[in-house]
């Protein structure tokens, strides 16, 4: 079989200089509304087996960003909490001794503080973002640089626009069976296209992991400092569901942290009904078909 050129990234990836961060970044902290939001996650060991040791590793919203603060955690099962530097926090929920088809469900609730309009993060605080270079082969190359050039000279949003419509509206998205099978997978784990994902800009084909990363590395080449970020709209309940997990592109403008709905080609007006649980400061690692699969992660057992 003939196989296309593949988007290789080799990354150089610098960290711009800015002021050094000093200790907890500082916000605004001004949060005006107050929610209390409750999920449901239905877990089960579908391995066949008794398992003897089983784990679920589960994101919860971020503790505190620009447009919220969670005041309060609930869980009805033992836990164990773990936060890292960008704000993100993963619950641990540990099982012994589970029977063949052991099924349950673990209830969540989260008390939210919500912003109205956008804090303020201190520019100390934040760095400019990760610059990522591209070394294409010579026609993936020319169509990436043809992308750039279209966007060069606009402001953020219209970069943001463009540069998603065109992704979104010109690729096919192959899953990952798919993809291995049109274009073959590496088995070294160092390699770039394990790291980023298949895509091809002449085929217009990728995986969602592709794309996404390819998204993002347009977006910083372009002088956007931009991340994804993992999250839910709350559509007006308290009940919040995995499966309406949606990935957004958070940009960094005039001091703020500004969030970019992809699928609707438009910046996010509106907060107090948008919930961030991740945020993913670089590329995307693991492979999915849905952005929900970006909130948790089973060890035996899995989420039903």
């Amino acid at each position: 079989m003939k196989k296309r050129y593949l988007i290789l990234f080799s990354l150089s990836i610098l960290q711009a200089c800015s002021e050094p961060p000093t200790g907890e970044p500082n916000y605004t902290d001004e949060y005006t509304i107050s929610k209390n939001y409750q999920t449901v996650l239905s877990v089960k060991n579908s391995t066949g087996r008794e398992l003897k040791r089983a784990r679920m590793l589960l994101y919860i919203p971020v503790e505190k960003a620009s447009s919220q603060k969670m005041t309060k955690l609930t869980i009805d099962k033992p836990y164990k909490l773990s936060k890292d530097g960008v704000g993100n926090q993963l619950v641990n929920i540990d099982y012994e001794n589970l029977a063949v088809d052991y099924e349950e469900s673990i209830h969540l609730s989260f008390e939210m503080q919500l912003a109205s309009d956008l804090n303020v993060l201190q520019e100390g605080d934040v760095g400019n973002g990760l610059i990522t270079r591209l070394d294409l082969p010579e026609d993936e190359k020319a169509l990436f640089d043809k992308l750039l050039k279209e966007v060069q000279g606009q402001d953020n949003i219209n970069k943001l626009q463009v540069l998603s419509a065109s992704l979104k509206n010109n690729m096919t998205l192959l899953d990952r069976q798919e993809a291995i099978h049109q274009y073959g997978e590496s088995n070294n784990e160092a390699s770039l296209q394990r790291k980023i994902g298949i895509v091809s800009l002449v085929d217009k084909k990728a995986t969602l992991r592709g794309q996404s990363n390819l998204l993002l590395a347009m977006l910083r080449a372009s002088d956007v400092t931009a991340r994804w970020v993992l999250g839910i709209s709350s559509q007006g309940t308290t009940q919040l569901k995995q499966a309406d997990a949606q990935l957004w592109i958070q940009y960094r403008e005039q001091g703020r942290w500004h969030l970019f709905d992809v699928n609707a080609g438009q910046e996010i007006k509106e907060y107090t009904d948008k919930i961030i649980f991740r945020i993913i400061p670089d590329l995307i690692e693991q492979e999915f078909t849905a952005p929900e699969q970006l909130l948790y992660e089973g060890v035996g057992v899995n989420k039903v």
